[in-house]
């Protein structure tokens, strides 16, 4: 939600580079990481610790989790969109947010996150030979959406929550929010 926040398009688009990068190193690294892991966990009592990993529903669990994450971080964007919205929550501390600005960094935000997926996919099918789409082929997500209204609750009530982010704005006027950041102290 802060990147939703920023004022210029440039440091939106380089923060959603950063993050598209760490978000690339980890999902390819993951099943390195993981064997990594299991071996340093079950290695003493275990004759093949990294065997359960290779087991298709293990496969099959990366998969689904994969394109749930990327359905979250998509619905998380929109919902950071509604937030500041709904709750009329001041970018700037003087007045409302504006929808072009605020829908512009959801763009970019998810269109980077679709780039470093479809990179992450291409990678990790042409590279190491395993192909998340043909596993969750088939598979509908459309429950996922479902969760989108509880995700815009549990954010606002997470950001509303925690003392000293967002204060109630001065005076009311047509043209002032009335959620702003609180002054720093």
């Amino acid at each position: 939600m802060i990147t939703l926040k920023v004022k210029s398009l440039y440091f939106v688009l380089l923060g959603t580079l950063v993050n598209g990068l760490v978000e690339y190193v980890i999902r390819v690294s993951l099943s390195r990481r993981d064997a990594a892991a299991y071996r340093g966990l079950f290695g003493r009592v275990v004759d093949d610790p990294c065997r359960q990993l290779a087991d298709d529903r293990s496969k099959n669990i990366r998969a689904h989790t994969f394109a749930f994450e990327t359905t979250c971080q998509q619905i998380f964007t929109v919902n950071g969109c509604l937030f500041l919205l709904l709750l009329d929550v001041s970018t700037n501390g003087r007045t409302r947010p504006s929808l072009g600005p605020l829908l512009s960094n959801a763009m970019v935000q998810i269109g980077v996150e679709k780039l470093v997926d479809f990179s992450i996919l291409l990678t990790l099918k042409k590279v190491y030979g395993y192909d998340i789409m043909a596993r969750v082929e088939g598979r509908s997500w459309k429950w996922s959406l479902l969760i989108s209204p509880f995700m815009l609750l549990f954010s606002a009530m997470q950001m509303m929550d925690q003392p000293g982010l967002y204060c109630r704005a001065g005076a009311p006027s047509p043209h002032a929010a009335t959620w702003e950041p609180c002054p720093s102290q």
